[in-house]
């Protein structure tokens, strides 16, 4: 849709009808006052843009605070049967592709 177009086309019907008698005063100022102005100034494009940047980055916040607690009530059993000095397996399973390649 081409709203400069239609823009246009409201105007040249609005201007066709004039406003009559039975229009309270200074309707038209208290209606314009509440249209968003058309072309919007940097300072208002850059507070929109910053009020969304700040709307997500709280929500990031949020959710990895959600996790972090979801962290304390997940609990470690398991943990106690996995070996925790198991740092040559840990070395065989990163270095296993290396190893595959050096054999052929």
């Amino acid at each position: 849709m081409d709203y400069e177009k239609l823009r246009r086309r409201l105007l040249e019907t609005a201007r066709r009808n004039p406003p009559s008698d039975r229009v309270p005063y200074a309707f038209e100022r208290r209606i314009m006052a509440n249209l968003p102005v058309s072309g919007r100034s940097d300072a208002s494009a850059l507070a929109f843009w910053t009020r969304g940047f700040w709307r997500g980055a709280l929500s990031g916040v949020a959710a990895a605070g959600i996790m972090m607690g979801s962290l304390g009530v997940v609990s470690d059993r398991g943990m106690e049967e996995v070996d925790m000095n198991s740092g040559d397996s840990l070395e065989e399973a990163l270095l296993a592709s290396t190893q595959a390649e050096v054999e052929l």
